[in-house]
C-alpha cells in the first residue's frame, strides 16, 4: 500500500515535534532505561514477568503519570484503557506482586546513577536519614495505622515513610525506603503517648553513653525565633561544634526530596489499599526522582527545570497526538459515507462531499483551544 502510492506524513506541528527526537519525552527517558540497563536491573530484583507485556513496558508507562498530569494509577488505567478490563488489571496485578524484590532495585539504580554523578570529581558523601508522615483516608488499608504528626502536632491516619538517602552537596539520592506502622490501628483505644521535651542552656557538652565506651559531643541550639532548643550529637568528640551543625544541614536535602516527590511526583498519592502496591508506587516515586536528578546533572540545571520541561513536552506531545487521531477518525468518517455514496450510485452527492473536506477541517480547528 506505502509503495503502490507512495505515502508521505502530514507535514505539520505534531509531526515535526514528534521528528525532533531531542526534544521527545519518551525518546529522553527510554534512552536513560536503556543507558542505566533498567531491564536486567529489574531482572535481577525478580521483577519479572512470564506472559505478556515485558516489566520495563509496563514500568515505562507508570513511569509517565506525572508527566500526565495525573495524580495516580487509577486515573491513568481509567484514561488509557476505557473499555479493555485485560489491559487495566495488568497494571494492578503488577503492582500487588508481593515477590518483587523492590528495595534491592532501588539500591541498584541508586548506585549506578551515584557512580555516574560522581565520576568525574571527589565528593564528599553524606548518609542522611529521615521519615515523613503520608496521611491516608481509607481505614481499610492494609497495615494503617495512627501515627504522630510533629508538623500537625496531633496523630493522623496513615503511614510513617522511612527513607535513607546520599548526599553529595548538591544531589540527594534514596538508597532504601521502608514503611513503619504504629501499634495503634483504627479500631484500637489505646492511648498514643508523647515524648516531653526539656529544654537546656545553650553549651556544648561530652558525655559519656552509660555501659559502653562512646562518647557523645552534644550541641544545644536555641531557635531564636520560638525560644525552642534543638540539639546535635556526635559520636566523634574531636570535631568542633560548628562543623556538627554543618554536618547536620546537609540531612536538609532530604527535606527538599520530600517535597519534590509529594508535590511533583505523587508520593502519597496511591490510593491503593494493598500493602505491596504502595511499596511499588513508592519505589516508582523514587525511581522517577533519581532519573530526573540524572537529567537534571546531565543538563546542568534544576530538578524542577528538568521536570518542568519534560512534563511541557510530553503534555504537547500528548495533546498533539489526541488532535491527530480526532482529524483522523473524522477523515476516516467522511470516506466512508463517500465509499457508501458511490456504491449506491450517487457519484454526485459523493464528488460534493469530497469538495467539502476542507470545509469540514477548518471548521474543526476553529473549536480546538488555543494550546500554547
Amino acid at each position: 500500500m506505502r509503495d503502490e502510492f507512495d505515502v508521505h506524513p502530514v507535514q505539520s506541528d505534531v509531526n515535526e515535534l514528534l521528528s525532533e527526537e531531542q526534544f521527545m519525552f519518551d525518546t529522553t527517558i527510554s534512552d536513560v532505561f536503556n543507558h542505566f540497563r533498567i531491564k536486567s536491573l529489574l531482572k535481577a530484583c525478580n521483577i519479572i514477568k512470564r506472559t505478556g507485556h515485558s516489566v520495563n513496558q509496563i514500568i515505562f508507562d507508570l513511569f509517565l503519570i506525572p508527566f500526565l498530569a495525573m495524580s495516580n494509577v487509577f486515573l491513568f488505567v481509567r484514561s488509557q484503557y476505557e473499555q479493555a478490563t485485560s489491559e487495566k488489571n495488568r497494571y494492578y496485578r503488577f503492582l500487588e506482586n508481593a515477590k518483587f524484590n523492590w528495595r534491592l532495585f532501588i539500591l541498584n539504580l541508586s548506585h549506578k546513577i551515584n557512580q555516574e554523578i560522581n565520576q568525574q570529581a571527589e565528593t564528599i558523601k553524606f548518609f542522611v536519614l529521615d521519615d515523613t508522615i503520608i496521611q491516608v483516608t481509607g481505614k481499610l488499608i492494609e497495615c494503617v495505622s495512627y501515627v504522630y504528626d510533629h508538623v500537625s502536632g496531633k496523630a493522623v491516619l496513615g503511614f510513617q515513610k522511612l527513607v535513607l538517602g546520599i548526599f553529595n552537596g548538591a544531589h540527594f539520592l534514596p538508597i532504601s525506603h521502608r514503611i513503619c506502622s504504629g501499634s495503634k490501628t483504627p479500631n484500637a483505644k489505646s492511648k498514643l503517648r508523647m515524648v516531653k521535651k526539656y529544654q537546656f542552656k545553650r553549651a556544648v557538652l561530652v558525655v559519656s553513653v552509660a555501659d559502653s565506651e562512646i562518647k557523645m559531643k552534644i550541641v544545644f541550639v536555641q531557635n531564636q525565633a520560638s525560644q525552642d532548643w534543638h540539639a546535635f550529637a556526635s559520636t566523634n568528640t574531636t570535631i568542633s561544634a560548628q562543623k556538627i551543625l554543618e554536618y547536620y544541614s546537609q540531612r536538609w536535602s532530604i527535606e527538599v526530596f520530600f517535597k519534590n516527590c509529594k508535590q511533583y511526583l505523587n508520593f502519597g498519592k496511591e490510593q491503593m489499599s494493598n500493602l505491596d502496591s504502595i511499596i511499588a508506587c513508592n519505589s516508582l516515586v523514587f525511581i522517577r526522582y533519581m532519573i530526573l536528578t540524572y537529567l537534571a546533572h546531565q543538563r546542568k540545571a534544576s530538578f524542577y527545570e528538568r521536570f518542568s520541561a519534560l512534563r511541557k513536552s510530553q503534555t504537547t506531545i500528548t495533546f498533539g497526538m489526541r488532535l491527530l487521531k480526532f482529524f483522523l477518525n473524522k477523515l476516516q468518517f467522511i470516506v466512508q459515507q463517500v465509499c457508501n455514496l458511490i456504491e449506491n450510485k450517487e457519484l454526485e452527492k459523493a464528488l460534493k462531499l469530497l469538495k467539502a473536506l476542507p470545509y469540514f477541517f477548518k471548521n474543526s480547528l476553529e473549536i480546538v483551544p488555543d494550546f500554547k
